[in-house]
């Protein structure tokens, strides 16, 4: 994202945009903003006066200063757009409209088992947003887009699902281009772990700009942010995290591979011929230094910072985001696995890498299936 703004006139809309995604990181003073954009006070005070009059700021009060006036502060009107997000697993499907601080204003949650064809599934969800809209008396103007998040692999940029496996209503389905037939808005097609790492990126009010997020749920997806944007690779299918090998003698993969991370960091796979009937189980055990369980525990620490090592040092990153079936009790392991980097990674020679728990800690939160959404909004 652009970082200093100019004063010329023809340039208005770029020094508008450059503001807002200031002001959406914390509210703001209009002369912090003159120091972080390097625009001319003038400008500043014109601009942010035209996006109070336009309804895209609002002034929310005054900052407490040790001396002088107190600058007043200056902040985004959430409900000022809207966006529509779509989660479908290999078991439900959530339908959510969500506000621009990514504030849920309604959703609707149903199981895949009620549906024959992929086709059934949309139409579901694209009635079920309409009638979000319609019951917050939402104007059809003020909707930016629909954000769609599903297993992958998927072409992103044509908005098809490919074939992921156990997916058999979405294989080779183009969802853009259905949602085009029904509505003129911008659709984003993303894999599940992409828009959860642009919610965290946000949430984090953007201060963390080069981190992989990880995100645990039966299998192991996962995206990659770099410099405050999501890292795609050449065809967008970077950040495969999952199928990286950990055990070249190891257990055969269903991607094909041999000894992948997901074989051995689901709660399944962590449980396998185990005491535990549950993963809380196990994890309180540990806490209470069951040896079984702490062995197990360190097991799975060492598979995850082996592939968490091979990948901070290629990317250099500033921190690893943990997220899913192990975030329960998740300090014991989250240790763990920051002993085993601190350790082993090259790059903490240099600079700490964080490895850290997800701030989305509900599961039924799903307002993350709009941030990209949201973010394509204020990068126009």
């Amino acid at each position: 994202m652009k970082q200093q703004g100019s004063n010329n006139n023809t340039i208005k809309e770029d020094n508008n945009n450059l503001i807002l995604n200031f002001i959406r990181k914390n509210a703001i003073s209009r002369a912090e903003l003159v120091n972080l954009t390097g625009l001319s006070k003038s400008t500043v005070t014109t601009i942010t006066k035209q996006l109070i009059d336009s309804g895209q700021l609002i002034e929310i009060g005054t900052k407490n200063t040790s001396s002088g006036r107190h600058p007043v502060l200056l902040d985004i009107v959430k409900d000022y757009r809207y966006a529509i997000g779509v989660e479908i697993t290999r078991s439900t499907i959530t339908v959510c409209v969500t506000n621009l601080k990514l504030q849920i204003v309604g959703s609707v949650k149903r199981y895949l088992i009620d549906f024959s064809k992929g086709e059934e599934i949309l139409d579901w969800s694209y009635e079920v947003a309409k009638r979000i809209v319609n019951d917050n008396q939402i104007p059809e103007d003020k909707l930016i887009g629909i954000g769609v998040a599903m297993p992958g692999p998927l072409d992103y940029k044509n908005g098809i699902v490919m074939n992921p496996p156990d997916f058999p209503l979405f294989q080779n389905f183009n969802v853009k281009e259905y949602f085009a037939k029904k509505t003129k808005l911008t659709v984003l097609l993303n894999k599940i772990s992409v828009p959860m790492a642009v919610y965290e990126y946000q949430k984090r009010n953007m201060q963390l700009k080069n981190f992989l997020f990880v995100n645990i749920d039966n299998g192991v997806g996962s995206a990659i942010i770099y410099n405050g944007n999501i890292y795609r690779g050449s065809y967008g299918h970077s950040g495969e995290i999952g199928h990286m090998t950990v055990d070249i003698n190891g257990i055969p993969c269903s991607c094909g591979n041999i000894g992948c991370l997901e074989c051995y960091v689901t709660q399944k796979s962590v449980l396998k011929d185990s005491s535990f009937s549950s993963y809380e189980a196990l994890v309180n055990a540990a806490y209470d230094l069951n040896q079984e369980a702490v062995d197990r525990l360190n097991l799975t620490a060492r598979y995850f910072a082996a592939a968490l090592t091979s990948t901070v040092n290629i990317l250099d990153l500033e921190a690893v985001i943990i997220y899913g079936e192990l975030n329960y009790r998740c300090e014991l392991l989250v240790s763990k696995i920051q002993e085993i980097i601190d350790h082993n990674c090259i790059i903490t020679n240099s600079h700490p890498v964080m490895i850290m728990p997800s701030i989305m800690n509900k599961r039924d939160n799903i307002s993350f299936t709009t941030a990209p959404v949201i973010e394509l909004y204020y990068q126009k």
